[in-house]
């Protein structure tokens, strides 16, 4: 395992925001009125995904969880081989909750806060909303970009695979991915409940219910 980190897919709620005139963004970005993941986005992006490995020989596994937006998985994908996690396990077998997650959050907060002066420094703005207001979408895109790309690093993907049990003890050479930034910093999980796809209906529980019921 080396850790090898993929091009980061933004959902933002403006299509054609004015500060992307020009700009050729790189990471792949999609829209709808909520920012939510969708099944339809989902699917987009694993087809991409197929043709790039298929260009590359290349086959992986892919584990996902069981939220409403992967759902509808091609079964004719040939480069790709998703496998769901168990119900109720994200937290604990996925190594994106893992420790991936946090401290790509607590280097864009880095990132931010170092914009915010930058932005005092350079102009009037005296308070929050003058500052905000200076901080564009492509700013917050650059700054997760650079998070994810220059900040994460390879080592503490392969050991937050390894913290969940997916891959075999080694040796760890850096625990929690934060660097030089605080790890008792408390910001970074002020988000943590917030919605990134369709929330589950009673009809989505009833099935998953029966599901679980099916294989025992």
């Amino acid at each position: 395992m080396t850790g090898e980190k993929k091009k980061l897919l933004i959902i933002g709620k403006s299509k054609s925001p004015r500060c992307f005139k020009g700009v050729t963004l790189p990471v792949d970005y999609e829209v709808n009125s909520s920012a939510w993941m969708t099944s339809s986005f989902f699917i987009k992006w694993l087809q991409a995904w197929e043709c790039e490995l298929g260009q590359d020989k290349k086959k992986i596994l892919l584990l996902v969880d069981n939220c409403s937006a992967h759902s509808d998985v091609d079964d004719n994908l040939v480069n790709i081989n998703v496998k769901f996690l168990p119900p109720n396990t994200t937290s604990i077998l996925q190594p994106c909750d893992g420790g991936i997650i946090q401290p790509l959050k607590a280097h864009y907060c880095r990132h931010l806060c170092l914009k915010t002066l930058e932005c005092m420094d350079a102009t009037a703005a005296t308070t929050a909303n003058d500052m905000v207001k200076k901080i564009t979408l492509l700013g917050a895109i650059l700054m997760l970009r650079s998070s994810w790309m220059n900040n994460v690093s390879p080592v503490t993907i392969c050991n937050c695979w390894q913290t969940c049990g997916l891959k075999k003890n080694e040796v760890i050479e850096e625990c929690s991915g934060l660097s030089d930034v605080d790890e008792n910093e408390n910001n970074i999980d002020f988000d943590s409940d917030l919605p990134t796809c369709r929330p589950s209906t009673d009809k989505d529980i009833i099935a998953e219910v029966h599901e679980v019921l099916g294989r025992n």
